[in-house]
């Protein structure tokens, strides 16, 4: 039996880009807090009723969650990635919504 040289990867296929976490990160914060906002407003636009936001903050909460739940899977399985890249935002996502959900606790802890 002959033996077989070990395959390592290069330090380009293992370096996590910067910019791809930043992006992620960007990414995150302003999906978080977005999508609660747009659905407020699409609420209170679409309705006469004024407390159409209340609704459009419900949905919008769960959308969000759902998101959330989403960008966990995805971060968790890209960031086992060889790719540089796909890691870079992989992280940059999980870090994005990891500092939403802390302001949105911070702002619900203050705000009661």
């Amino acid at each position: 039996m002959e033996d077989q040289p070990l395959e390592y990867w290069t330090p380009a296929r293992t370096t996590t880009s910067g910019a791809a976490a930043f992006g992620g990160a960007v990414t995150a914060l302003a999906a978080g807090p977005g999508l609660v906002l747009l659905s407020i407003f699409v609420a209170e636009a679409t309705s006469n009723d004024p407390y159409a936001g209340l609704g459009g903050l419900l949905i919008g909460g769960i959308a969000g969650a759902v998101l959330m739940l989403v960008a966990l899977y995805f971060g968790i399985a890209q960031s086992r990635s060889p790719n540089g890249r796909r890691r870079g935002f992989a992280v940059g996502l999980l870090i994005g919504f990891g500092l939403s959900m802390l302001a949105a606790g911070t702002c619900f802890m203050v705000l009661t």
